[in-house]
């Protein structure tokens, strides 16, 4: 059982298990979007016949590339990162997300495709989870793990020093 507020080797666990559980949610809901809306893309076709993408779609696509081409590596960058307690990654973490949704915005205007509800599902709770992993790196006793290393003296040992000189 878990006490309250929790230890910090607590905290260590329920930080380890959010984060594999947001790679969990990702891996899943990554090829089910595509699987999704190749389904739906196919179900219009039969439906209507082949279509032509229209100017929203076409921005749609080179937003979703975007997303495809900086987003995941700094997203999986991030989570290397914060397995290691690198102060950068819960940097780049909170940077990755926040350019993700502004980037989202957009596309959700645009979009108005046929979509599978199990990907919406899995990617609203991957949302709670990244949500808690930014609670957890950046306001609980675990973010001084985060902190950056700082040298403790500012002379070089190294080198001998000449007496009288």
């Amino acid at each position: 059982m878990l006490d309250f507020p929790p230890s910090e080797k607590s905290l260590h666990q329920i930080f380890i298990a959010l984060l594999i559980t947001e790679i969990a949610f990702f891996v899943l809901t990554v090829p089910l979007s595509f699987f999704g809306g190749m389904m739906a893309e196919a179900a219009i076709e039969e439906a209507v016949g082949p279509t032509e993408m229209t100017g929203p779609e076409v921005a749609v696509t080179v937003l979703a590339s975007m997303i495809a081409l900086v987003g995941i590596p700094s997203l999986i960058a991030s989570w290397v990162g914060l397995f290691l307690y690198k102060s950068w990654a819960r940097w780049l973490y909170a940077a990755t997300g926040l350019v993700l949704g502004i980037i989202y915005v957009p596309i959700s205007f645009m979009d108005f495709t046929l979509t599978w509800g199990l990907p919406s599902a899995l990617n609203d709770l991957a949302s709670v989870v990244s949500g808690a992993i930014l609670a957890t790196i950046f306001l609980t006793p675990l973010a001084h793990r985060f902190a950056p290393e700082t040298k403790s003296t500012l002379v070089d040992n190294s080198i001998p020093r000449q007496n009288g000189g």
